[in-house]
């Protein structure tokens, strides 16, 4: 049986950083068993539009974690 991986969407504060550093490392064994899609806003890239691929990663979320 293959499932779709759940995409994550990760919200945080600057000053909460140690605890996305914290969620992400409990995460990581879906995202390498393939599970999941985990995105925070440390994905961007360098000339990628910060609004637009905020809105976009929302749109396609199924899990929204603040």
């Amino acid at each position: 049986m293959s499932t779709n991986p759940v995409n994550i969407f990760i919200a945080y504060a600057r000053e909460d950083e140690s605890y996305l550093k914290e969620l992400r490392s409990h995460l990581r064994i879906m995202e390498r068993r393939g599970h999941a899609n985990i995105w925070y806003d440390g994905e961007i890239t360098a000339g990628e539009s910060w609004d637009e691929a905020i809105k976009k990663k929302l749109k396609t979320s199924d899990i929204f974690l603040a």
